[in-house]
């Protein structure tokens, strides 16, 4: 994947090109499907739409990233690691930087029905956070918990390609 992104950036006009499983933007394909545990430790629960997506994405996207940083090489083996939303960020810790925090996410479908819920899930720590995208359906602004995963540390079995032209 890296030596056909590598061919695809050296063609005329191509500014960048990464890929992604989901758009942000596109709402319903990204259904809320990851589970976020409050940071306090109550019982409280957040909902967020979670893609994966490769270490160019926000550039190629056009996201900037407000906070932190993007993926890197290095997240390879290190611990796992995401990018959060400003909507996101601002929700589990007002007024502070979420930069360095420790999230407990569970994607099960159908997990917050459980007791106990993420007892099984996965800790990462927060590198960055994302300028907020939001999408309209029909008439509606929309905005929501957006929380993105790199693709060096969980490759889907499908990604979507995404290419930006000068």
């Amino acid at each position: 994947t890296e030596r056909m992104l590598d061919r695809l950036r050296s063609l005329p006009g191509v500014e960048a090109a990464s890929f992604t499983q989901h758009l942000p933007c596109i709402g319903a394909e990204n259904h809320l499907g990851t589970f976020i545990g409050a940071p306090d430790g109550s019982e409280r629960m957040y909902g967020a739409s979670d893609s994966v997506v490769e270490s160019d994405f926000f550039r190629t996207a056009g996201i900037p990233l407000v906070e932190g940083r993007g993926f890197q090489p290095f997240d390879e083996k290190g611990s796992p690691v995401v990018v959060i939303s400003e909507a996101l960020a601002a929700e589990l810790w007002p007024s502070q930087s979420a930069v360095g925090k420790p999230l407990l996410i569970d994607r099960r479908v159908g997990s917050i029905l459980r007791k106990n819920i993420l007892a099984k899930g996965t800790w990462v720590t927060v590198v960055g956070v994302a300028k907020e995208v939001g999408f309209h359906l029909g008439r509606q602004h929309s905005r929501k918990n957006q929380l993105y995963r790199p693709a060096i540390q969980s490759m889907p079995s499908q990604m979507r390609l995404l290419v930006r032209l000068k």
